[in-house]
């Protein structure tokens, strides 16, 4: 809940980008909103014309690509559509899950935008230069150019060339 995510953080419950998942016209959307705020059912039937439909915790992972209480913005399957609720406006940062239900990071709202803009999932990638370029994008995204002020977690299936690049990068 947000309530934990705050409390594990060491933050106000605002200050937590809660993702919330749901059904339009049959595909999957994301609306990201501040921690304490909540869906306006009437609004939300005024901007999307259909009462709101939330996403099953089973159907989660195949519709969106994150398991119940890891929902984020970013890594996302293909064709979800991502909205900004305005109260993120009331915030210099916030802090979204990050795919799963012990991670987050404080973000920008800008960074947070950028992120969900340019980060998809999965990322499938057996060439080096295409492995740099990916690391160089997050930390741009990031503003960050310092590998300290960055890590990335990672995971390789059959690619152990990659390692070497990997650890060099992180």
């Amino acid at each position: 809940t947000t309530r934990e995510a705050a409390n594990a953080i060491g933050c106000a419950e605002a200050d937590i980008a809660k993702t919330l998942s749901f059904i339009v016209n049959g595909e999957p959307i994301l609306i990201v909103m501040a921690g304490d705020k909540r869906c306006d059912n009437h609004k939300y039937k005024e901007f999307f014309h259909e009462k709101a439909h939330m996403i099953p915790r089973e159907d989660l992972v195949e519709l969106i690509g994150h398991e119940a209480g890891g929902v984020c913005p970013f890594g996302v399957n293909d064709g979800v559509t991502i909205y900004f609720d305005e109260s993120l406006k009331e915030h210099e940062s916030v802090y979204p899950a990050c795919g799963s239900t012990n991670s987050a990071i404080k973000l920008t709202i800008d960074e947070l935008e950028n992120i969900a803009a340019n980060c998809k999932a999965p990322m499938y990638i057996f060439d080096s230069d295409i492995v740099t370029d990916t690391v160089e994008m997050f930390r741009r995204n990031l503003n960050t150019a310092s590998k300290a002020d960055i890590n990335l977690c990672y995971a390789m299936k059959a690619n152990p060339f990659l390692v070497s690049i990997m650890n060099e990068l992180t």
